[in-house]
């Protein structure tokens, strides 16, 4: 069972997991599974809590679920294999691993034991290792999509782009027609465009959409005379759509909207396969072109933040991301912990935040400690958000489309990172290759916000002062 079917599978309607792991058998009957799997029928039924829980972000919960079962059949191949990703969820990477190393020993044969294990090595930043046991699952299970999908993410965030374009592109077939149908014209591999049309569509979140849209205008300035047609806010994507933000686009690009039949072109691609077209390395990623930070320069008049009490820097925050993100948990900040930054009287807090979210430091009882921007920003979507943090300071946020957003824009921006990021932020450095702008703090280890949350107090002391003495 790998992590993907651990989150997926009764999300998805199908049977308890234990119902479902290995080749499919339609005439095994329900005992005869777990017969194979070297289960009882009670350890089973602990081994669906396990997946429930894990899938609904109980993972504390799934641990104890999956412990009784290893209780009831101890030394179970499979269960350890559950075990390994479910620990993993938590942070614990050292029990995931010895967890599913064990698994492995039992049956050697499971290639998910060996791409979990993969997966486990590349949060700890081990690639190396971790390659070795994607090739041990791809040897059992040759072309796995699962298994390709998570060695691409360990190529990337180890900072092989090369190699990890080449493989990301497996996630059209992973993630199948409904959130990549089949275009009715040929992909484009990096042909001649001039006199052509090129029809690109945007993918994934809002964060992905603003960080690429770099080479919608590379695309732009190296072939002039093609003609590109983008469907930058697809059906399936959540928030606000982006044409409002991406509006000087329309300088040299047509938007296409997300409710009509495909439009003609002469070729077609996803948004996210641009960069291994243009042969994207972390030495020479395209600037970006600075269009978002011009549409919305003329907006910035329009916003009246409330001035801080004293003299202090005008800081946004934002804590948390989508809360329908599978790993949002994880990225996220604890509110508690970042609210400490109001205890420095030179700077004023101000929350970036919309919907839900928004309303998490009124449970605090923190509404005097932050500035709810939420009112200025909801009614213009990213405009809004665009407008107001050009009349901040600095921006501090998790790993979210803030983050995009404030890079794009030339904004001073902190990202606070867990342990195990999204690839574009790589591993072992403060800067980004993305955005000069932009600083990253990282997690020392798992599940470690407070040392993150100290150095950014420490920081953010010298920071201020430094602004305010050049005022």
């Amino acid at each position: 069972m790998n992590r993907h079917e651990l989150r997926a599978s009764a999300r998805n309607g199908t049977p308890p997991i234990y119902k479902i792991t290995g080749k499919p058998l339609s005439a095994e009957t329900t005992e005869q599974k777990r017969k194979r799997l070297g289960l009882t029928e009670a350890a089973g039924i602990f081994a669906d809590a396990a997946v429930a829980s894990n899938r609904d972000g109980f993972y504390f919960t799934a641990r104890s679920s999956v412990l009784r079962a290893l209780s009831l059949c101890p030394d179970n191949a499979f269960l350890l294999n559950i075990l390994g990703m479910v620990v993993w969820n938590i942070g614990d990477y050292e029990l995931a691993e010895t967890s599913l190393r064990r698994s492995i020993e039992l049956n050697p044969a499971d290639y998910q034991a060996h791409a979990n294990l993969g997966t486990v090595l590349n949060s700890m930043a081990r690639y190396g290792e971790g390659k070795d046991a994607f090739r041990s699952a791809l040897a059992l299970q040759a072309g796995d999509l699962h298994t390709r999908w998570e060695r691409s993410m360990g190529l990337l965030a180890s900072g092989d782009w090369r190699a990890g374009f080449e493989e990301y592109e497996c996630r059209i077939p992973f993630r199948g027609e409904e959130v990549y149908p089949r275009m009715p014209f040929p992909v484009w591999t990096g042909e001649n465009l001039d006199g052509k049309t090129l029809f690109i569509k945007a993918e994934q979140g809002t964060g992905d959409r603003i960080l690429f849209s770099r080479y919608v205008a590379w695309v732009h300035e190296k072939w002039p005379t093609a003609r590109i047609k983008f469907l930058c806010s697809p059906a399936f994507t959540k928030g606000p759509p982006l044409e409002p933000l991406f509006w000087i686009f329309s300088e040299f690009v047509e938007f296409v909207p997300s409710d009509i039949p495909w439009p003609k072109a002469d070729y077609g691609i996803s948004l996210l396969s641009l960069p291994r077209i243009h042969g994207t390395r972390p030495d020479n990623v395209p600037p970006d072109p600075g269009l978002i930070r011009a549409r919305v320069v003329d907006q910035v008049g329009r916003v009246d933040l409330p001035a801080p009490i004293t003299e202090a820097i005008k800081v946004g925050m934002a804590w948390t991301g989508s809360f329908e993100m599978g790993r949002n948990a994880e990225r996220s900040v604890p509110l508690r912990l970042l609210l400490e930054l109001a205890e420095n009287p030179e700077a004023m807090l101000y929350s970036l935040q919309v919907g839900d979210s928004a309303r998490q430091f009124d449970g605090l009882g923190a509404v005097s400690m932050i500035v709810d921007l939420e009112p200025e920003i909801a009614p213009r979507g990213f405009v809004g958000t665009a407008s107001v943090m050009m009349n901040l300071d600095l921006v501090i946020t998790c790993c979210t489309s803030i983050a995009h957003l404030a890079g794009a824009l030339g904004v001073p921006c902190w990202v606070l990172l867990n342990h195990d990021p999204y690839w574009v932020w790589l591993r072992g450095r403060d800067d980004s290759p993305w955005y000069p702008s932009v600083r990253l703090f990282r997690q020392p280890k798992p599940n470690d916000w407070r040392s993150v949350v100290d150095e950014v107090k420490l920081a953010l002391a010298g920071h201020a002062r430094a602004v305010l003495g050049n005022r």
